[in-house]
């Protein structure tokens, strides 16, 4: 015997036989206060991991406002949207050491991060020339330690995002230009010490300002 609950929080009837139909998209709000976790926008899940753990490839995750940390590595193509803009959502490092996401996909799929802000991040990024595109990004007082994104063969663009107080941004093992690297695209740098970054690699329409 079956019995489901819909999203709206109702228990069906029993049946013998159930269909079950997949989450194209996740939805997370680490202010939801409700008991259902469904991942759906009226009973949302609280973490960007769990909305990860649900989602499958292609899906796109839908955060609401608020602060999240976690750590997690990306094989599945995703896109993490800010429903609210920019300087709504922010994501945090875990553990300061790791990337808060390390993207391992096939290079046949994208992962997108749209209007997301990263603030006080050590190690935001690794990108392994998986095709990875950044837009309307915020990165605010990284550390960069040891760069604040790094790659090896990186497939990275990086669009209409703004770099404010950061130090070393890019660290790539290889820095060879047709292997790979990052491209930034109308891209705004205020305070940032850009000779600490280690590239060898296309940069087009870029726009410093300090």
């Amino acid at each position: 015997m079956v019995r489901a609950i819909d999203s709206f929080g109702v228990l069906g009837i029993a049946s013998d036989t159930l269909a079950v139909t997949p989450l194209s998209n996740v939805w997370v709000d680490a202010n939801y206060s409700g008991v259902l976790t469904l991942g759906t926008q009226q009973n949302p899940v609280k973490t960007v991991q769990h909305a990860y753990n649900w989602a499958l490839s292609k899906d796109s995750i839908f955060i609401q406002e608020g602060s999240y940390r976690f750590n997690l590595v990306e094989d599945k193509g995703l896109a993490f949207l800010s429903v609210a803009g920019i300087d709504s959502v922010f994501f945090r490092s875990k553990v300061q050491s790791e990337p808060i996401i390390k993207t391992e996909h096939s290079s046949s799929i994208q992962t997108l991060m749209k209007n997301i802000t990263f603030d006080s991040n050590e190690f935001v990024m690794y990108n392994f020339n998986q095709p990875t595109l950044i837009d309307g990004c915020r990165f605010v007082a990284g550390l960069g330690n040891n760069a604040i994104i790094r790659g090896h063969y990186s497939h990275l663009k990086i669009q209409n995002s703004l770099f404010l107080n950061c130090q070393r941004l890019f660290y790539f093992d290889q820095k060879v230009s047709s292997l790979g690297g990052a491209l930034l695209d109308y891209c705004t740098f205020i305070n940032c010490d850009l000779t600490a970054s280690a590239w060898d690699h296309p940069v087009v329409q870029v726009k410093f300002t300090y």
